[in-house]
């Protein structure tokens, strides 16, 4: 339309534009559920280096990794099953490295937060340590757990709960809060065993 458009059809059907939208270039996969691909030669071979699955609202599969110099945000609803951040190591086995190197910086750290409209002393994050059972079920076998004591402001008290799986249950071992526990939930001195 007014020379704006690139049309690519096949007997008649469709199969992508290529269009200036207000200087803005936009290329559009016309057939319902076609996915876009991009791929090139890589030293003699045929590669797919980029797949946009458009049956899957653009779910993106690269060939072998991507490099961001920029933040990356990934936003969703997850149902705590299928978790919206997933890292899949086959061949080694350190699945993640997270490091730190900015100039001054004396060191690094991962934050973990759970972050609802409403704050609750009830709220807590941790770490799960998952492995499968001889069922090939994913078994959580043991677990760190920050709860949160007292979350007024400029009074905050929190502590961190130990559990490792007995008999099939996921139990409290240690509780490391002003006080610390060993095998006590609720420890009324510096080291209650």
């Amino acid at each position: 339309a007014g020379g704006a458009d690139i049309i690519f059809k096949d007997d008649g059907t469709t199969i992508a534009t290529h269009t200036n939208s207000s200087s803005d270039y936009v290329i559009t996969t016309a057939v319902s559920d076609k996915d876009f691909i991009i791929k090139g030669n890589d030293g003699g071979s045929t590669i797919t280096a980029l797949s946009l699955d458009m049956s899957a609202s653009g779910y993106a599969t690269f060939y072998d990794g991507a490099t961001f110099s920029g933040h990356v945000i990934i936003s969703d609803a997850g149902n705590g099953n299928s978790p919206i951040l997933s890292v899949t190591d086959t061949a080694d086995t350190e699945a993640a490295w997270f490091t730190g190197n900015r100039a001054g910086d004396t060191g690094a750290y991962i934050a973990i937060r759970h972050l609802p409209t409403t704050a609750a002393e009830s709220n807590r994050t941790g770490i799960k340590f998952q492995a499968k059972d001889d069922g090939d079920n994913t078994t959580t076998y043991a677990a760190i757990t920050q709860y949160i004591k007292d979350y007024t402001g400029g009074t905050e008290d929190g502590y961190l709960a130990f559990s490792t799986i007995q008999n099939a249950t996921l139990t409290e071992v240690m509780r490391i809060g002003d006080n610390v526990g060993i095998g006590c939930t609720d420890p009324t001195g510096k080291l209650v065993i």
